[in-house]
């Protein structure tokens, strides 16, 4: 019995910690109530927790570039804590850790909505969560590794295909020392997990920061692969379909002889200006779903 009282204190713990719903609509929230990591300012190093808060022995492996994106928060942060897992409003979860239960760093994309007039939406890396506790209430918040489109590349638009798109991740500084620009973000900005591979995978162990392998693409998420084949095919029926015209003799003729034409010639679904429609036509149709 005693067992059973204290299971059933420790749940009512952790649902209080839960953040409140309202109108029945879910909030993202950590998967721990404890940090895992916490930075301790009489050593200058990350200490790694347990679920109890205890310090566990051992390197925590989080890069100096993540320290000092902490140090940039605004208003500044009385304590340093990272969270490596985050379950999303939807039930999806996004994790960022150096060694995820024991198997390896797990870095999850996300794609981020960011500022601007309209909104524009971009992939970003996340490398760790955080409670902003300097502000009231309190905001889950995420630090993410930038990326941007090549602006280098005049024809970057036209390797993107429908389903991928190519970014690169952000750097600042001169070359062979160049640091990761790192952005602190709500939660809420954060639309959803999106998979991003490597353009050129690192060579030797992996890194979390690597200037020399800044390419990645990115898929488009499954749930806009139906629109996609929408207005592909509303294209395709458009070029394709054939010609008609009035009942005459001669017109008939000219009829069957467009519409053979038509058929045995049919467009190159490869062609640059093609994909530029269906891509604006797309958009429209995401916009009004």
């Amino acid at each position: 019995m005693k067992k059973f009282e204290m299971e059933l204190m420790e749940l009512r713990r952790l649902k209080e910690n839960v953040p409140p719903e309202s109108n029945g609509a879910r909030k993202a929230s950590f998967t721990r109530r404890v940090p895992s990591f916490r930075y301790n300012t009489e050593t200058s190093q990350w200490d790694q927790l347990n679920r109890k808060g205890r310090t566990l022995p051992g390197k925590a492996g989080i890069d100096e570039a993540i320290l000092e994106a902490f140090q940039r928060v605004d208003p500044p942060l009385e304590l340093y804590e990272i969270h490596c897992e985050v379950k999303m409003h939807d039930g999806s979860y996004i994790r960022a850790s150096p060694n995820y239960k024991r198997s390896g760093p797990w870095y999850d994309f996300a794609i981020v909505k960011w500022e601007a007039k309209p909104p524009v939406y971009y992939p970003a890396r996340c490398v760790a969560f955080f409670e902003n506790k300097s502000v009231s209430p309190p905001r889950m918040m995420a630090i993410v590794h930038g990326a941007d489109v090549d602006k280098t590349d005049p024809q970057a638009e036209m390797k993107d295909t429908l389903l991928t798109s190519r970014y690169l991740l952000e750097y600042e500084g001169g070359f062979g020392n160049k640091k990761p620009k790192l952005y602190a973000v709500d939660i809420d900005s954060i639309e959803s997990v999106v998979l991003c591979l490597p353009l050129l995978p690192s060579e030797g162990p992996f890194t979390l920061f690597d200037e020399h392998s800044a390419g990645i693409v990115a898929l488009r998420p499954r749930n806009e692969w139906a629109y996609v084949w929408m207005a592909w095919t509303e294209i395709l029926l458009k070029m394709n379909a054939p010609v008609t015209c009035m009942a005459t003799p001669k017109k008939k003729s000219a009829a069957r002889s467009t519409a053979i034409n038509s058929i045995s010639s049919y467009v190159d679904i490869g062609d640059y200006q093609m994909i530029r429609t269906v891509r604006e036509n797309l958009q429209k149709m995401l916009k009004k779903s």
